[in-house]
């Protein structure tokens, strides 16, 4: 029997894309070893839900709800954040893969990124004030125009970020790492 709300429920070892449909709203669901790669989740709203060990890799986020969400060793690759609803959008990202996903122009204030793959991701126009990369690569990952006041990069590895094309104010860094604010200058650093 399938239903079309799901509360406080937790699904393990299922692979979801061999449902013909999925419920349009998670409530304090836990998912855990789960598949939807390659999966339409557009219009789906998933509210403080979990998800651990779960491939989400390629799936269609068209207007798909993450309301305080939290993603756990989970494949998130090629995904378009940007296409998601924005309306109290609420991510947290634990040792992540997030490989050529994109956050373009999408509000991330206060989004914990944590020991996760961001490479080339791109946040171009994204708001990500009081947000932390803790841990994270952020090899070729595009950051244009993007707000970044007070944001986390102390322990950020292989990021580029021009300063003159950044919002900056008070984001954080460490002196180990400062040499990816300069790239933009050529200098040989040692």
């Amino acid at each position: 029997m399938e239903f079309s709300e799901y509360f406080q429920t937790e699904f393990n070892d299922i692979d979801f894309s061999t449902k013909n449909k999925l419920a349009k709203l998670f409530e304090e669901c836990e998912f855990e070893n789960c598949n939807f790669a390659d999966l339409d989740l557009g219009q789906i709203v998933f509210e403080a839900c979990t998800f651990k060990n779960c491939d989400l890799s390629l799936v269609n986020l068209h207007d798909t709800a993450f309301k305080n969400v939290f993603f756990e060793n989970c494949n998130l690759k090629r995904l378009r954040f940007d296409s998601c609803n924005e309306f109290i959008l609420k991510l947290e990202f634990k040792n992540c893969n997030l490989q050529e996903s994109s956050f373009f122009q999408v509000n991330l204030k206060n989004t914990l990124f944590q020991d996760s793959n961001l490479m080339e991701v791109d946040f171009t126009e994204a708001i990500l004030l009081d947000s932390s990369f803790d841990d994270c690569n952020l090899g070729g990952a595009v950051f244009d125009n993007t707000h970044l006041e007070r944001a986390d990069f102390r322990t950020a590895t292989n990021f580029q970020i021009n300063p003159e094309r950044n919002k900056m104010k008070n984001a954080r860094f460490s002196s180990n790492n400062l040499a990816g604010l300069l790239v933009k200058y050529e200098l040989d650093m040692e």
